[in-house]
């Protein structure tokens, strides 16, 4: 069984699930630094914005690339 959207970005249900992991993984961490840099804005003051900036480049890449 092949999901339309999976036929769409040329990926197994195994490959998908480890991009969409570490997508959720890499927000996640995104969401600690912002959290951390909430309550101490001396800390991580661009920790999160990276994370995110470097994972809409993946997502821009990818989605480009189909």
């Amino acid at each position: 069984y092949m999901s339309q959207h999976l036929t769409q970005v040329n990926q197994t249900y195994l490959q998908h699930f480890f991009h969409a992991t570490s997508y959720s993984f890499t927000s996640f961490k995104a969401s600690l630094y912002f959290l951390v840099h909430a309550i101490f804005p001396d800390l991580f003051v661009f920790n999160g914005s990276r994370e995110i900036e470097q994972l809409n480049n993946i997502l821009v890449y990818q989605k480009m690339n189909l």
